[in-house]
């Protein structure tokens, strides 16, 4: 049903945090549409994705997102997994089409 997809192109990181919710929140749209224990949620990232090279932390990069300050630019991976195991869904499934490869002799890889 169209009314319950949440579509974005070209996402920023204040849009990320919209949906999915904060480190500190899991608040977010996604969680608004959810009905516990009946809804079903369908994930599907198509985009970049960067490591943390300190930490080694996964990353999506957003649109206005630098991987080479990712960890304060980038939605964290885990805060998305942890945001998702708490909106209280039926089922999830989530499908990411990213890289998270790191940095090379000449720079970031992206």
């Amino acid at each position: 049903m169209e009314g319950n997809i949440i579509f974005v192109e070209d996402a920023t990181l204040s849009k990320f945090n919209q949906i999915f919710g904060t480190n500190t929140s899991n608040r977010s749209q996604l969680k608004n549409y959810v009905k516990p224990g009946v809804s079903n949620v369908f994930v599907y990232y198509v985009g970049h994705g960067a490591p943390d090279l300190n930490t080694n932390d996964a990353y999506f990069v957003p649109v206005d997102g630098d991987p080479q300050y990712i960890s304060t630019s980038g939605y964290k991976l885990q805060q998305f997994y942890d945001n998702l195991a708490k909106i209280g869904a039926k089922k999830i499934t989530i499908v990411i089409d990213a890289c998270f490869s790191g940095d090379s002799a000449k720079g970031m890889l992206f």
